[in-house]
């Protein structure tokens, strides 16, 4: 098959996909089975292009097909924003690695201006294929096809009205045909068509170009700023002096449960914030110096005394990350867990991980694109985890079983703040749960679900979720209308 052919039948089928399961159609299973239709398409034209797929290239797919299954499991309408988000960063990013395959050059910079840079070559790219393919099309061999085309469809148009009329299938189909072009939905349609198929046409005739090796450039050292040995390794000690005396001044008050000596002033929402606010600031900033630090910086004799110093910096940092983490977890303890206080932990576990991976880039000297694709692919793996397991659901369970021993629920909060993702497990707490704790979770429910609606969905917007959802409040017996409910795929709609 040649180049083009190829390129034009995966963009045609990318886009064709596309309109057919996303237009005007509810997040769920489409998101995943287009992106990996995308996927699909982008490796056939890079491995067309006769390049060597990149490793990268395949992670940064699969990255991206886990992150858009998400869609079909979670029913957090702000996370399915957030997945969309990250999907056109990804895919900007995989449409870059197949033009030229150099994974050493994605750093920060050109991650964040990842869709802007891929969009720019994108249109580029597709005037040149549409010029080609018109080029191609307009050349002598092709002018009789070309022709045929042409003088087949009004024939094949006239055809088919005359059999319409003896036939119901065709008549059905006519009539389908004419109220769509008397109502002009076809308009939203073609346009939407139209933009997946070009940036599909762009992403694929980059990727056939097949790695670009860049022109040789010259070897001499770029004249810059440069921070002498010395200067880098006075500011490390005094920032790991500083951190040194601060743990040791703190350190009953960092971890222990001033919170909970009497007369100490201090209250769970004070340790709380401080905690979280302060240390995480100061965690980030700190990475954040210990890598600007090592860029510009001279390479002596005492390189390896200014590693060691960066070395144990981070783990100071590390340090501090778990006090936060532990003031945010007593927070919880004495309050309640919500989302905000999980997805902060959440950053700050995720933090302590890129911190190990800087301790390594330290170890064998930083290479900060490397180092910013591998947090870049941490912190997706982060979010896809948070999309998988449902944390809603866990924070029903365990305020349940706090407010049990403890007697105090906000229920609201659980029923209100909440996604449809909590509901099976809100569920399941206003039958199980004593009274005192079950009562105000069956009015919450009743209160946000009575007036929910079930309505049946095309097969490419199912998600587990919503699913779970109406299952759970067909069987709460608190006489909520699920009668739509069926087999098969359904949504829950919430007014």
């Amino acid at each position: 098959m040649s180049p083009l052919i190829l390129l034009w039948t995966t963009a045609l089928t990318v886009a064709g996909m596309g309109t057919w399961v996303l237009f005007e159609g509810a997040w769920g299973v489409n998101t995943a089975v287009w992106t990996a239709t995308a996927a699909a398409g982008l490796l056939v034209c890079a491995r067309g292009g006769g390049a060597r797929i990149p490793s990268t290239l395949v992670v940064t797919l699969g990255l991206t097909v886990l992150l858009a299954g998400g869609t079909a499991v979670t029913a957090d309408a702000a996370f399915h924003g957030l997945i969309v988000v990250v999907l056109v960063i990804l895919l900007a990013v995989a449409t870059l690695l197949a033009e030229d395959g150099r994974a050493e050059r994605l750093g920060v910079t050109l991650i964040a201006q990842a869709p802007l840079v891929a969009a720019h070559r994108g249109l580029a790219e597709v005037g040149r294929r549409v010029a080609e393919l018109v080029d191609r099309l307009s050349a002598e061999r092709s002018r009789p096809w070309v022709r045929g085309v042409v003088i087949a469809l009004p024939i094949l148009v006239l055809f088919g009205l005359l059999l319409a009329d003896a036939d119901p299938v065709f008549a059905t189909l006519r009539r389908s045909v004419r109220e769509t072009l008397e109502q002009w939905d076809f308009l939203p349609r073609l346009v939407f068509f139209t933009a997946i198929l070009t940036a599909a046409v762009g992403a694929g005739g980059l990727a056939l170009r097949g790695t670009r090796v860049p022109p040789a450039t010259s070897t001499a050292p770029t004249v810059g700023p440069r921070l002498g040995l010395t200067e880098r390794l006075v500011v490390l000690v005094a920032v790991t002096a500083l951190f040194a005396t601060f743990l040791l001044l703190q350190l009953s008050y960092l971890f222990g449960n001033a919170p909970g000596v009497t007369g100490s002033g201090i209250t769970f929402a004070e340790y709380a914030r401080r905690g979280f606010n302060e240390l995480t600031i100061v965690a980030t900033l700190c990475a954040l110096l210990v890598i600007a630090l090592d860029g510009p910086a001279e390479r002596g004799t005492a390189e390896r005394s200014a590693r060691l110093v960066a070395v144990g910096l981070v783990g100071e940092t590390l340090l501090l990350l778990v006090s936060a983490f532990r003031r945010v977890w007593l927070y919880e303890t004495a309050y309640g867990f919500t989302t905000t206080r999980l997805y902060a932990q959440a950053y700050m576990i995720a933090m302590a991980a890129m911190l190990l991976l800087l301790v390594r880039e330290i170890q064998r000297g930083i290479d900060t694109p490397r180092l910013a694709r591998r947090t870049s692919g941490l912190a997706v793996l982060a979010f896809a985890t948070l999309i998988y397991w449902n944390h809603e659901a866990w924070i029903v369970r365990v305020n349940v079983e706090r407010a049990a021993s403890t007697g105090t629920l906000d229920a609201s909060y659980l029923v209100q703040g909440l996604s449809p993702n909590a509901v099976p497990a809100l569920v399941r707490a206003q039958s199980s749960a004593p009274e005192a704790v079950a009562w105000p979770l069956r009015q919450a429910l009743r209160g946000r679900y009575g007036a929910a609606r079930v309505r049946q969905c095309r097969w490419f917007e199912a998600n587990v979720r919503h699913a779970q959802a109406v299952r759970a409040l067909d069987a709460s017996g608190l006489g909520i209308d699920t009668r739509p409910l069926r087999d098969g795929c359904v949504r829950l709609e919430i007014p």
